[in-house]
């Protein structure tokens, strides 16, 4: 008979495994009900354009390396713009936005209803937190004029992206 030992090479951030295994973990035999999660295969669906950058949830390949900040985790910046308000002071991908103006941001939904508030020309406070989980404040003036918020969602039954303002310097909130 051949002895195999199976050892833990990371957990999805997320998934339910995540506060009952660790990475390395290995050792004497044990018994754990954990459940299956949910994947629908559908990857990113929503992205919203704010100062520049584009946020997100996660993406599978982020939430594979296995570290979600304890703040909450749907605001993740993935790209950002040259010349856009977010590179002009300082704020990259790889990292999460956990609050804006001391308000919590743990969903796309959470950000979008307190950036919508936000004026032309204001300074906004961001808390941040990197990929390899370095917290950051930082601020930044939102350019409106240049640098409207938008939305792309996709409409899983037409198979379709959908565009919509957000807050622009001209329309205001929609």
């Amino acid at each position: 008979m051949r002895r195999q030992v199976l050892r833990v090479k990371g957990c999805f951030a997320g998934s339910k495994t995540e506060n009952l295994l660790e990475q390395g973990d290995m050792g004497h035999e044990i018994e754990l009900l954990v459940g299956t999660d949910l994947r629908d295969g559908n990857g990113t669906t929503r992205a919203i354009n704010w100062c520049g950058c584009i946020v997100q949830d996660p993406h599978p390949a982020v939430r594979a390396l296995g570290f979600l900040p304890e703040e909450g985790h749907g605001v993740y910046v993935a790209r950002w713009c040259h010349g856009s308000s977010v590179h002009q002071y300082g704020l990259y991908a790889l990292q999460w936005i956990v609050e804006v103006n001391g308000k919590p941001t743990p969903s796309l939904d959470a950000f979008v209803d307190v950036t919508k508030t936000i004026e032309h020309g204001e300074f906004v406070r961001i808390r941040t937190v990197h990929l390899n989980g370095k917290p950051r404040v930082l601020t930044l003036k939102q350019d409106l004029q240049y640098w409207p918020t938008w939305e792309l969602r996709f409409d899983l039954e037409t198979a379709t992206w959908r565009c919509k303002t957000v807050k622009a310097l001209d329309s205001g909130v929609l």
